[in-house]
């Protein structure tokens, strides 16, 4: 019966599913070479901008009045918790960022790369009305009269070491959108003054994995798949099929829970996540290495004390605590002893994931057996003690509850 075999646990949320998509095209672009002298632009800059366009030395520098009509505008910020699009309050401003943009007319006529800066809330604007593009002889930011008409966006990384940009302009940074090929840019393509406006662009950082260096036990410790027979890695790397519960593994309906390279999304889907789709150039990703871990018991009880004890916490404040308390756990047992385990695999071939934890032994992290159980109890010590072996002790299924 369930009750009555020792009772081990994985991952807080059982088969777990995961995606990563490996955003090529989020490599910062290269600009054109500009054909107008722009001496004269850098010199109307202002001083809090100047200098700052290292990724393209001679772009304009343009600044507009927010949403005003022909002009591009949107929001930069850093992401820190949820979906990179939602503009949830725990986002980052990014704050006096050069926020770059070029277009390319129906014609094929090129403009010069233009930038600005964002403002104390993270907003940018750019100003592309008649005053700018014929003071630099650039063509016409007309969005009613050319259908063709393409817009890319892209800007400074702050920190190339602390963060990767996940979504700039429309969502895949330095690819150029259409009026028929974009997720969440709004255009208004009206003729006359109040038209050529397009709203609702994005810069958007988020931290890169793991670049605080406590996520995960250090190399030496991490778990790997082994040969049974010479206690050697497997040469693919993958491990049997231990079953769903605790693990992380691709979901069965398609497209979902893998690894890929991301190329392009259909025109008007969702903006909350990229998806899988080889229809756009998605392609799979083989042997990327998943790490994977968990807390221990103990640090995860401690954690959720401080969260009883501070109703209201931010993300930030949240962060805060988990390093002061990770830090002093160390301190006193070890570099990576607040990590039960890490689990190391490789995507497969076709961009599937399928990564078993041991799991540690109790009902959760605040219960040792279950109520009322008779046989198979943890022995003293045992609770929150990570398992021997990946397989149960009395051969139940890891597929049941």
């Amino acid at each position: 019966m369930r009750g009555q075999y020792k009772a081990r646990r994985g991952t807080s949320l059982a088969a777990a599913a995961l995606s990563f998509a490996l955003v090529a095209p989020l490599a910062q672009p290269v600009a054109f070479a500009q054909d107008v002298p722009v001496v004269a632009a850098g010199a109307e800059a202002p001083a809090a901008a100047q200098g700052k366009n290292k990724l393209v030395p001679d772009a304009i520098y343009t600044k507009g009045g927010w949403r005003d009509y022909y002009g591009y505008h949107g929001y930069a910020y850093i992401n820190k918790d949820g979906r990179a699009d939602d503009l949830a309050d725990s986002n980052e401003p990014l704050k006096g960022n050069v926020i770059y943009l070029q277009y390319v007319t129906g014609k094929g006529e090129v403009s010069p790369v233009f930038y600005t800066l964002t403002d104390s809330e993270g907003r940018f604007s750019f100003d592309l009305s008649e005053n700018v593009t014929n003071e630099y002889d650039a063509p016409a930011f007309h969005l009613a009269g050319d259908s063709n008409l393409r817009v890319r966006v892209w800007g400074e990384n702050p920190d190339e070491n602390k963060y990767s940009v996940v979504m700039a302009g429309d969502m895949n940074s330095g690819r150029y959108t259409t009026r028929t090929n974009r997720v969440q840019e709004s255009w208004n393509f009206t003729a006359g003054p109040s038209g050529s406006r397009i709203t609702n662009g994005r810069f958007v950082l988020e931290e890169k994995p793991n670049h605080v260096g406590w996520l995960a036990k250090p190399e030496s410790e991490w778990t790997r798949a082994l040969d049974g027979e010479t206690g050697k890695p497997t040469v693919d790397g993958q491990f049997p099929d231990y079953g769903n519960y605790g693990t992380i593994k691709s979901l069965a309906a398609p497209n979902q829970s893998q690894v890929w390279w991301e190329n392009g999304e259909d025109a008007g889907s969702l903006p909350g996540y990229y998806k899988y789709q080889p229809g756009q150039g998605d392609r799979a990703a083989g042997g990327v290495e998943i790490i994977a871990s968990y807390l221990n018991d103990e640090v995860a009880r401690q954690l959720d004390a401080w969260k009883e004890a501070n109703e209201g916490y931010t993300v930030e404040q949240e962060r805060a605590n988990q390093e002061r308390i990770i830090t002093e756990y160390q301190k006193e047992h070890g570099e990576g002893s607040h990590i039960a385990e890490t689990v190391v695999v490789p995507s497969k071939d076709n961009g599937k994931i399928y990564l078993p934890f041991k799991g540690t032994y109790g009902v959760s992290r605040t219960q040792e057996n279950q109520t009322a159980q008779l046989r198979n109890k943890l022995e003293e010590g045992d609770f929150g003690k990570v398992a021997k072996t990946f397989e149960t002790e009395t051969g139940a299924s890891r597929y049941g509850a």
